[in-house]
């Protein structure tokens, strides 16, 4: 069974992004901010879990994992090839949270035109 994304999720992510903040390093730091793809489980509904001592930050919840991934998967295709993954991307030490916001934004209008190019043309 494929997972058909949806694009809105990826408009929620951008909307936690700007209302809780931008965290590097940790999918969610301690004063609530997350990165791109913390933002991201937090708009699918996904739970955090203790603490991740790799990352100091908090874990993804298993329950909702294969989900994320699908998502981070289709998010980790839109990163400028001069970087390797969302995470690096996130992490730029001049990164803003705007940029994360509209970064995620777009990856869900692209995926949106995809459908509409593939289903409704």
């Amino acid at each position: 069974m494929t997972l058909r994304l949806l694009p809105n999720v990826f408009e929620k992510a951008a909307e936690i992004i700007e209302k809780d903040g931008l965290a590097k390093g940790v999918y969610k730091d301690a004063d609530g901010c997350h990165c791109a793809l913390g933002a991201l489980n937090a708009a699918l509904d996904n739970g955090f879990v203790g603490i991740n001592d790799d990352h100091g930050g908090a874990a993804i919840a298993s329950e909702g994992l294969a989900e994320w991934i699908t998502y981070a998967d289709h998010l980790n295709t839109q990163v400028p090839d001069e970087y390797g993954d969302v995470p690096e991307w996130n992490d730029e030490p001049e990164r803003t949270a705007a940029e994360v916001a509209a970064f995620l934004r777009k990856a869900g209008k692209d995926l949106q035109e995809d459908y509409n190019s593939h289903y409704y043309a």
